[in-house]
């Protein structure tokens, strides 16, 4: 029956400029340094353009095309990959510029996957490259004053909003890598309190 379920896409906002990603790889254009590839091979198609051209999802004008696609072929959120590190948000301008500032915003509902693993450097991948050899760039892993600054402006700027998506009357949250979250509070200790029980009289 219609409306008895909910489809959701997962959103990876990388389509746009950002100042982390220009201090590892340099000024790039709005979808990165994808423009720039080339063929390695005879029959290598590349460079890959979009259908729609390269186009800045921080803009509010880009980010409703995409919304009326999502809604017109039965898309009902996105859930957008959210990434927060030690000194603050990353990739947030498609969803805060984009995607808030979208004249039809209110067609899909939003949600927030927090992407919290750990951003390594895999440009460009090579082949057989052992990923533990990769660069670590950001540590995916929060210590309780990034959980406790995150946590407030994920309620303050999101949870509040509209389209935000919500499931039996709470909204949706999801984290990537729960493993990766309990090591960042100080371990699966630091998060269980005993149960202590007494005898009734």
């Amino acid at each position: 029956m219609p409306g008895d379920y909910t489809v959701a896409c997962y959103y990876f906002p990388n389509y746009h400029v950002d100042p982390r990603n220009e201090a590892v790889h340099g000024p790039a254009d709005r979808v990165g340094a994808g423009r720039r590839a080339e063929p390695r091979f005879p029959g290598h198609r590349q460079p890959r353009v979009p259908a729609w051209g390269c186009g800045d999802e921080s803009d509010p004008l880009v980010m409703a095309a995409k919304i009326d696609a999502a809604a017109d072929h039965g898309i009902d959120a996105f859930i957008f990959d959210w990434y927060w590190y030690d000194d603050g948000p990353f990739l947030q301008r498609g969803l805060d510029e984009g995607f808030l500032k979208a004249a039809n915003n209110d067609r899909l509902k939003f949600a927030l996957m927090w992407a919290n693993h750990n951003w390594v450097d895999i440009h460009p991948a090579r082949l057989n490259e052992v990923p533990s050899k990769t660069r670590l760039l950001y540590p995916g892993s929060g210590d309780p004053p990034d959980v406790r600054c995150n946590r407030d402006l994920v309620i303050e700027r999101y949870f509040k909003h509209p389209s935000y998506w919500l499931i039996d009357g709470c909204p949706y949250f999801s984290i990537y890598e729960l493993h990766t979250f309990i090591e960042g509070l100080g371990g699966i200790g630091r998060l269980v309190r005993p149960l202590h029980l007494s005898a009734p009289g």
